[in-house]
């Protein structure tokens, strides 16, 4: 870096993944996030990359990666390890020297093939796992981590002095980077800049020598040196050399042009000639090539659209003639030897094109936006209809006139629709409106004389509880982007229902005080602390001690049983988590038998969950310490300590609610019925971000699920973690379960009444989703949103499960 070549950071877009950033490196756009269902290997959709472009390519590495271009790459020869060797357990160095001995071999084998022999525009892609690896079990700032970069330091050098021993004439280049970032946590996915900012080295063939900081310091600013930065971290000691920052999807048309091949079909990367080394005139050149493939794409796009959208109105500022115009300006410029104003015209064309291809993007955001947004409401009034209705919406009592008018509605939707030339989804973006208001634009009169009562009377007293509600689940917003609200929002309830409940004893205000306190300590925890096997046995130990004082207070000889049997299956979760913990601390690996018995405790748990009782406290008990055992065993830091202590809490809630003298079962909606949904939905994400923000998608570490699995997969461990949150989020929904057939409640109105409650938040986070700013903002509001919705259908699958742990339990 301080002799040869450039160096700087490369910034990633959200998601940070491995998947979207290969692709951006080597392809040069950035993939839609949704093409990770497809899975890690499979492309939904092929696309042109570096490799295709070049006359032959090799690549070496993880059999997550390396398929995803040699599958589609025929030049292309891939060398891959078994999937088996991405043991988490395990030194993770082993998967880098293999790729390193892979290509050494390879090397020293190829002196005599004809495809290496006075042959040019080759790519040898290397994919080092190793420090990925070390990254998420062992976190960044570990010593492993530390000596995985050492290892992949010296492997490089190896690696240069094999690839210069084997292409002496000094034509070969270097570029050294990475797909994402890692948090301190040993996480990634997000926008946190630690997750977003990656390395960027290059040097060797067509790359030039480092920017010295003091020559550059009365250097005048011409595109050519646009990424110059100066602001290092001092720590790095690197003062004295200026860097370079580019986006990931530059990386694809930089290696184009240092291969001398066409820059990939779909890239939006700007060639970074910065980088380069060469006659001003080919760095010129270089970059108004970039530029016309950029217009072609732009052009190409927007033929489409054109065909496919009736009333299109084209992108203004690339009308064809103001494209020939540059391009006739940019060749006089070359021509006359002015690079630096043919630069900087190539630089606003290739502006001009990613803003027209967001144009064309983002062309029907507004026709979306607002079906979207009618959806949404039309869904809640809806629901909140029925529920005042209680679920008999009859619609013979409907004029036939408000019936043609809605069907002639429906009719222009389509037609538009069709005219557009809309694909199928847009089609069901419109249907559901059109569902959710046809009931209700037909009875509005019916709907107005509920909401206002006789002769207006409950006018006021509905529209303070809709604005109430509406000012509490926008504090609930607020704590997605403040974890410490949920702490704050405990502490307020701890004095708030003993204020406002008179008739509660005095210990059992104490107690919900108490309780409420402790609780709240943990969402003000920090997110990215170390494992820490003492806090984790300390939970374990929590767990245990509650279990074994429910069965001694049991009523009757096989309840007495049951709780024997589950505080077993804890005591061995215990041993195992110990057991786990040692052999990784000491990289011995996790033995076979270890995993099993944690695959059989988590299996287990299910049965031992439906060993029903007829009390339903004693029942919300077992649940607690059914899932304990295997909640033990995905924590590694204070989880069970809160999973403990929020049990805890909900058994003082139901006792609090004993109070509360039970209704006559009704349908009608009320407020102290939307004030009980609202604590509910309070409490239900107070059991997720205790352990973690969920407003990060890399706040929940993957080490949780290293005691089930240590080879890298991503869905299962994925589906790991959502059993991990789910388990507290069970213990919730049967709480509040409980408590509406105690409280003679709707249940169908309970449950829609939440779903309601919980769109309302939905839509509130639709409105903050940004597509510009950092991407930290870009990508935590789309995670937001992404969350707040997935929370609606998590509550589907808990209230499912809570009504079938809870069949045949008395609620008296």
């Amino acid at each position: 870096m301080e002799k040869a070549g450039v160096w700087g950071m490369s910034h990633t877009r959200v998601p940070t993944e491995s998947r979207p950033g290969h692709v951006a490196m080597l392809a040069g756009f950035y993939e839609d996030v949704s093409a990770v269902t497809k899975g890690w290997k499979h492309n939904p959709v092929e696309f042109d990359s570096v490799f295709n472009e070049s006359y032959k390519s090799w690549g070496w590495g993880s059999p997550d990666i390396i398929p995803m271009f040699s599958d589609s790459a025929p030049q292309m020869q891939s060398f891959t390890y078994d999937a088996d060797a991405e043991d988490f357990s395990e030194s993770a160095s082993r998967l880098d020297s293999w790729v390193f001995d892979q290509v050494h071999k390879f090397i020293e084998a190829s002196y005599d093939d004809p495809d290496l022999t006075d042959a040019g525009q080759l790519v040898f892609f290397l994919h080092l796992l190793g420090l990925d690896t070390e990254g998420h079990t062992h976190r960044p700032q570990s010593q492993n981590y530390l000596d995985a970069i050492s290892f992949v330091d010296k492997g490089i050098a190896s690696m240069v002095a094999d690839f210069e021993r084997r292409f002496p004439d000094g034509e070969t280049a270097y570029v050294f980077t990475a797909d994402h970032g890692m948090s301190n946590k040993g996480s990634h996915g997000d926008g946190d800049p630690d997750n977003t900012q990656t390395p960027f080295v290059a040097w060797g063939a067509g790359i030039r020598s480092p920017y010295i900081s003091s020559e550059m310091s009365t250097h005048s600013m011409t595109p050519s040196v646009r990424g110059i930065r100066f602001d290092h971290p001092r720590d790095w000691s690197l003062e004295h050399l200026a860097r370079i920052d580019i986006e990931q999807a530059d990386i694809a048309p930089l290696l184009s042009t240092l291969l001398g091949i066409p820059i990939p079909l779909n890239s939006v990367g700007v060639l970074p000639i910065e980088v380069l080394a060469g006659t001003s005139r080919w760095k010129t050149e270089s970059f108004l090539t970039n530029a016309n493939q950029m217009l072609n794409q732009f052009n190409l796009k927007t033929a489409v659209m054109q065909e496919s959208r009736a009333f299109f109105t084209p992108y203004s500022p690339l009308t064809q003639k103001s494209q020939n115009h540059v391009i006739w300006t940019i060749q006089e410029a070359i021509s006359r030897q002015d690079y630096d104003m043919a630069m900087s015209e190539c630089k606003k064309i290739i502006d001009a094109c990613n803003n027209g291809l967001r144009y064309l993007q983002t062309y029907d955001w507004a026709y979306l936006m607002s079906t979207i947004v009618l959806g949404y409401a039309g869904w809640i009034v809806l629901v909140l209809v029925m529920i005042a209705e209680g679920f008999q919406l009859n619609f013979r009592e409907i004029s036939g006139n408000f019936h043609y008018l809605m069907i002639g509605i429906s009719l222009t939707v389509f037609i538009f629709n069709w005219i557009q030339s809309f694909p199928f989804q847009y089609y069901l973006y419109s249907i559901f409106p059109l569902l959710f208001w046809w009931p209700i634009l037909t009875r509005w009169k019916r709907i107005w004389k509920m909401v206002s009562g006789p002769k207006g009377a409950n006018l006021t007293k509905n529209i303070a509880v809709l604005i109430t509600c509406i000012i509490l689940l926008q504090l609930l917003v607020m704590g997605y982007f403040y974890r410490e609200t949920f702490g704050l929002g405990l502490i307020i309830l701890g004095f708030a229902i003993p204020l406002f409940r008179s008739n509660l004893k005095f210990n059992l205000k104490v107690g919900w005080f108490i309780m409420c306190c402790i609780t709240a300590i943990f969402p003000m925890l920090p997110t990215d602390t170390k494992n820490s096997p003492l806090l984790a046995f300390l939970g374990a130990l929590g767990i245990g001690s509650l279990s074994v004082v429910a069965g001694r207070l049991s009523n009757g000889i096989q309840n007495k049983r049951a709780a024997n049997i589950r505080t077993q299956v804890i005591v061995v979760a215990t041993v195992v988590m110990l057991l786990s913990d040692f052999s990784r601390q000491f990289q011995l690996g996790i033995s076979t038998w270890t995993q099993l018995s944690s695959w059989i405790i988590l299996i287990l748990s299910f049965p031992l969950s439906t060993w029903r009782f007829p009390d339903s406290q004693e029942t919300l008990i077992t649940l607690f310490s059914a899932f304990g055992a295997p909640y033990i065993l995905f924590a590694i830091n204070f989880e069970s300590l809160f999973y403990t202590f929020m049990f805890a809490l909900l058994l003082l809630w139901l006792q609090v609610e004993e109070t509360t003298t039970a209704k006559e079962r009704t349908n009608n909606l009320d407020a102290g019925m939307a004030l009980g949904a609202l604590l509910y939905i309070f409490l239900s994400y107070t059991a997720v971000i205790g352990t973690g923000n969920f407003a990060s998608i890399s706040s929940f570490d993957i080490s949780s699920t290293y005691r089930f699995v240590t080879v890298f997969s991503p869905f299962l461990m994925g589906f790991l973690l959502m059993i991990k949150l789910i388990f507290p989020g069970i213990l919730v929904g049967s709480a509040y379960r409980i408590l509406t057939r105690r409280l003679n409640l709707s249940e169908n109105g309970t449950f829609f009444l939440v779903v309601a409650l919980g769109d309302v938040m939905s839509v509130s986070f639709f409105f903050l989703v940004k597509d510009d700013g950092s991407w930290k903002e870009i990508g935590m509001s789309i995670s937001h949103f992404a969350i707040a919705n997935g929370f609606i259908l998590v509550q589907m699958l808990i209230f499912a499960v809570s009504d079938l742990l809870l069949k045949n339990v008395s609620f008296s």
